[in-house]
């Protein structure tokens, strides 16, 4: 990957780093994201902890596999967006930096085993995290010879 950070505009703005990863045909070996791609990761200056980030892949490329009928589905390429944000949790007394949503949108335009142009269809996934609560649990070793209890 590749970073720069933006400069900073006034002291209360979020620091941002940009990233991008290798070009088409160039190694990805060990690149966290596995096609070229870049996007950017928002740090809050008061906190240093990432509140948001974006992810764009601009050629993802769907395989889909065998449609009931065992012919083959092509492949499909499209624009793959995503977007992850994150807010302070208290839990148990303590402070966790926890997600609190993602958005994944697929937005694909050609079939890459036909290589032309198709109908456009786009996937999206959507979540919210809210309402977090943390579980606990309390165990104890007994001696083999420890009356057992109900």
């Amino acid at each position: 990957m590749t970073y720069k950070l933006r400069p900073i505009k006034h002291p209360d703005a979020p620091y941002v780093i940009e990233f991008s990863s290798p070009a088409r045909g160039d190694s990805l070996e060990g690149c966290l994201l596995q096609e070229p791609g870049s996007g950017r990761i928002f740090i809050g200056p008061a906190t240093m902890q990432v509140i948001h980030m974006e992810v764009i892949a601009p050629h993802h490329i769907m395989e889909f596999g065998k449609a009931p009928d065992g012919t083959l589905i092509p492949p499909v390429a499209g624009e793959w967006r995503v977007t992850v944000n994150y807010a302070p949790v208290h839990l148990g007394g303590e402070l966790f930096w926890l997600l609190t949503t993602i958005d994944s949108v697929i937005t694909a335009a050609s079939s890459v085993a036909i290589g032309r142009a198709s109908n456009s269809s786009t996937w999206s996934f959507n979540a919210r995290y809210r309402n977090y609560h943390k579980l606990e649990v309390t165990s104890r070793i007994l001696p083999a010879d420890a009356p057992s209890t109900p």
